[in-house]
């Protein structure tokens, strides 16, 4: 079941958070560890200002995609849940609210940049991230 993130229920906030941020660990060993954890607080805050879909399973959260308007800030499933299309399932969830979808991703996370080609998003640009020094493309569906 797909639905918003309760704000108010910290035990919520927890879920997504360790997601965030042992997805991140998992996907990016390309970039140091204190990165992700130096931007725990900031994220967290960020949630605030951002619509949130949760996946909850048998009341688990498996996975979440936070947007900012039509911009997709991040997209992740719990280790555990991967692979079982949760993440079609979020993306299906926004692409139904949106229109057009944007997002920034790492070139070198590959499973990340074959997963949005598959769905049919295009690379538009490319950058390099200030803070990490690593490529990364803008894509769009």
């Amino acid at each position: 079941m797909i639905r918003t993130l309760d704000l108010t229920n910290q035990n919520e906030i927890n879920q997504v958070m360790r997601i965030w941020l042992f997805s991140n660990l998992d996907a990016h060993p390309f970039i140091n560890k204190n990165y992700w954890q130096s931007h725990f607080d900031e994220v967290q805050a960020a949630l605030t200002e951002a619509e949130v879909y949760v996946e909850v399973r048998d009341n688990i959260i498996t996975g979440f995609i936070g947007l900012v308007k039509n911009y997709i800030a991040g997209l992740f499933v719990k280790r555990e849940f991967r692979h079982q299309g949760i993440g079609t399932q979020l993306l299906k969830y926004v692409q139904a609210k949106y229109s057009t979808l944007t997002l920034e991703v790492y070139k070198q996370n590959t499973t990340a940049m074959a997963f949005y080609r598959d769905f049919g998003f295009k690379i538009i640009n490319e950058q390099i991230e200030s803070e990490t020094g690593a490529l990364e493309y803008i894509m769009k569906l």
